[in-house]
């Protein structure tokens, strides 16, 4: 029995306005932020799990992932050459930027006259959407994105990875989605670029990128910040993975909407970090664990000098504002890690940031993500050392682990004893924070799995210490643990001695 093919439902996906309308509304870039939203996007996506178990719709997505293969890649790469070096050569990246948005109709009236030129243009004018997809591919070209742009703009997807020419995007949710359309120049384009990606992130000098050094913190021309990982494969597959971070001003009350922690919840949060008790929130990669540390930094108080540490640039604390557009903070020290350079110099390592930052009179540390005993040690130490306000995420499997985690990074410096480890452990960590992507009936959605607080071992001294649970999350519901009123007089404790 043949399997009958369908077209794409292609009105959904016919961007709101056309190229002519655009003229009206601004510049082209905020019509990509207004027209590529997730419901259009998807149309070009299928979830991995349809894909492995619809055979109709399996079929369907590969009929179409072929011929756009076939038809668009091709013609893509001639008319777009033909465009740029017609209306775009020798511009700069600004420049092009500029003539772009105040040229988009020539731009895409050329494009489309050259695609009517071509021989195969019956063809191609089946294909779904193929004028604004050129279009875009061409600006996206511009940043060494290409077709990747595509994606960009809808927040529901946070990682874009690429496996030479195919591309999988993973969304909020946990799922990934096979795309219908390739990007193999875009692919080719990234890891041609990369070493001057970080050039630009390493502020001028030049950084190390290859198959050995493939962890650089990028931020592309366009400003799009992203972590790019590439390696070579033994078959020699580029492999690349684009981070995007959307919900860099995401507030407090959006996550509690949304149902991540409960209104109870939050307030012990929201408290801790305004007391200055040290906060560590820990989950596994994807969990939220980000999101909800730049949601809770908005409770420092704005005064407060903060110092920002990170392994690669993730928490982009200096976008936050206030309902007036003005910056949070007043005073923000941010670094970032820092490879060396080809000839092996200009490494700038998490315990030398924090290190430095501390002689900055800072009053708050806060750090993307503790992966070295290095870095736990330094961030145990100032908190023990009068540096308050510590807010770090970490990966761990519950709260519980966390307290297990800290406990094997701070042996594997072999500087501490176990009753040592313990002791600095027990005495500086306060709050535990855990967070996790689970089932609930909305679908798949990040939340707060436990809130604890880590207390000395009640039988033994220098024991591993334990961690009193005020919230734990039983089915669908975060509810109160069988420690909460323990760990809200440790609280009450500490919010009456700062105030006196």
């Amino acid at each position: 029995m043949t399997t009958q093919v369908r077209p794409p439902r292609t009105e959904a996906a016919q961007p709101a306005r056309s190229l002519a309308e655009l003229i009206e509304h601004g510049p082209f870039e905020r019509y990509l932020r207004e027209t590529l939203s997730w419901p259009l996007v998807a149309r070009f996506l299928i979830d991995t799990t349809t894909y492995e178990t619809d055979q109709v719709r399996a079929a369907e997505f590969d009929h179409w992932h072929e011929r756009y293969r076939t038809l668009f890649s091709p013609a893509a790469d001639a008319v777009l050459q033909a465009v740029s070096d017609e209306l775009l050569t020798h511009l700069s990246v600004l420049e092009k930027r500029s003539a772009f948005n105040s040229s988009y109709v020539a731009i895409g009236e050329r494009i489309r006259s050259l695609l009517q030129a071509r021989s195969d243009t019956e063809d191609l004018q089946r294909l779904p959407n193929v004028g604004p997809l050129l279009t875009i591919r061409l600006y996206g070209e511009m940043f060494d994105l290409g077709l990747v742009m595509f994606y960009y703009f809808a927040r529901e997807i946070e990682n874009i990875h690429l496996v030479d020419e195919r591309v999988t995007v993973y969304t909020s949710d946990g799922r990934a989605w096979l795309s219908m359309i390739d990007a193999a120049v875009d692919g080719r384009a990234l890891k041609d670029r990369g070493a001057q990606f970080a050039q630009i992130a390493g502020g001028g000098s030049p950084q190390r990128f290859d198959p050995i050094h493939h962890a650089p913190n990028l931020t592309s021309p366009y400003g799009i910040r992203m972590a790019l990982r590439q390696r070579t494969t033994r078959s020699g597959e580029f492999l690349g993975a684009l981070r995007l971070h959307h919900a860099t001003n995401i507030s407090f009350e959006h996550l509690r909407a949304q149902g991540v922690f409960t209104e109870e919840a939050g307030e012990l949060l929201s408290t801790a970090v305004k007391a200055a008790v040290p906060v560590l929130i820990a989950g596994a990669p994807g969990s939220g664990k980000t999101t909800l540390l730049r949601a809770l930094a908005k409770f420092i108080p704005r005064h407060e000098p903060v110092l920002v540490a990170e392994n690669y640039e993730e928490l982009h604390l200096e976008e936050l504002v206030d309902d007036h557009g003005r910056p949070w903070f007043h005073v923000l020290h941010s670094h970032v890690e820092q490879e060396a350079n080809a000839e092996g110099a200009g490494a700038v390592q998490m315990k030398t940031i924090l290190e430095r930052g501390l002689q900055e009179d800072v009053r708050r540390l806060v750090i993307g993500e503790v992966t070295d005993p290095e870095t736990m040690e330094v961030l145990l130490q100032a908190a023990n050392t009068g540096t308050s306000g510590v807010l770090a995420t970490i990966h761990a499997e519950s709260a519980l682990d966390t307290v297990n985690r800290v406990f094997g990074l701070l042996l594997r410096t072999t500087r501490y004893t176990d009753r040592a480890a313990a002791y600095l452990i027990e005495s500086t960590l306060s709050l535990v924070v855990h967070c996790a992507l689970v089932q609930t009936p909305q679908g798949r959605r990040r939340v707060v799995t436990g809130i604890g607080w880590v207390v000395p071992h009640p039988g033994q001294v220098g024991g591993m210490p334990r961690v009193q649970m005020a919230f734990v999350r039983e089915g669908a519901e975060l509810v109160r643990g069988p420690d909460y009123a323990n760990v809200l007089h440790r609280l009450d404790q500490i919010v009456h001695q700062r105030r006196g």
